[in-house]
């Protein structure tokens, strides 16, 4: 059985009450959409991979920008 390090999930339609964020063994980065009815993003990092969340100079872009040590 294979396991993923990391999933990207995008149209998530989460938000603070969502329980996706208290998984054990999981880091769970996310980029809501709180303007519009529409889905944000997600990355879900299994807890021993190492990474860096960058930032970017725009506000208007969708995007969650990760640096992941391999």
């Amino acid at each position: 059985r294979e396991r993923a390090s990391i999933a990207v999930v995008q149209e998530t339609k989460i938000n603070s009450r969502s329980n996706l964020l208290s998984r054990a063994g999981f880091n769970v980065i996310r980029k809501d959409r709180k303007l519009d009815n529409f889905g944000g993003l997600s990355i879900i990092l299994y807890n021993t991979v190492q990474y860096i969340l960058l930032s970017i100079a725009t506000s208007t872009a969708r995007i969650l920008p990760l640096n992941v040590k391999v």
